[in-house]
């Protein structure tokens, strides 16, 4: 059987004088053309597949963000398109969640002590959206202070417990001169507000914590 499609060339072997528009095509180029299709369909549900198949493994360490989900396989050599297909079906079926995520990020870094300004600046990176930030990360002003003051205790010690000026070792021993107490004095300020800068607290909570350490 012989099968002609408009809008090709003709097959040379054609002896039906048709326009030359037309490719003729024969039962064997169809079958060949159907196995081919089938094997790529078939490479596709296989590739369609590890990609979920991954997705489940890494999700099931931990809570992940869809961007951050997406990432991952991206860089794990996933296709993109069949990436964005299996993160979008995972949403649907609540498999992830970025307010979910972002919730258990912040307990977390919470817990390690650090600030609202780092949180909100990690979450954003992992494409949590602004609505999302402002429900999770909303704590009262003393909430953020205290962490903030914890933080601080655990680094530097209790105010009541250190040495003179909160110094230790070798700077203890150069605090003993008055002369030297005020410079080494606005040095150890410095230092603990440098920390709990990197730790993401704000100007106004830093000061507020260090003029009454």
């Amino acid at each position: 059987m012989i099968l002609r499609f408009p809008g090709k060339i003709p097959h040379k072997s054609s002896s039906f004088g048709k326009s030359q528009n037309t490719l003729v095509y024969s039962q064997r180029d169809l079958q060949r053309l159907d196995i081919q299709i089938t094997e790529e369909q078939i490479q596709i549900e296989q590739d369609s597949r590890k990609t979920s198949e991954r997705a489940h493994r890494i999700i099931g360490t931990r809570e992940h963000s869809a961007q951050e989900l997406t990432r991952k396989l991206l860089a794990r050599g996933h296709v993109e398109k069949l990436v964005l297909h299996v993160v979008g079906e995972m949403k649907e079926q609540g498999l992830i969640s970025d307010r979910r995520f972002a919730e258990s990020f912040v307990r977390n870094r919470i817990a390690k002590g650090y600030g609202p300004i780092f949180i909100c600046g990690e979450l954003r990176e992992r494409g949590v959206s602004e609505r999302i930030l402002e429900d999770v990360v909303t704590h009262p002003g003393d909430f953020w202070l205290e962490l903030a003051q914890a933080s601080r205790d655990k680094r530097f010690g209790s105010p009541d417990t250190n040495a003179p000026l909160g110094l230790t070792g070798a700077e203890t021993e150069v605090a003993v001169n008055p002369d030297n107490k005020k410079l080494l004095a606005q040095a150890y300020w410095a230092k603990q507000a440098r920390f709990l800068s990197r730790r993401g607290f704000p100007a106004d909570l830093i000061y507020r914590v260090l003029e009454r350490s």
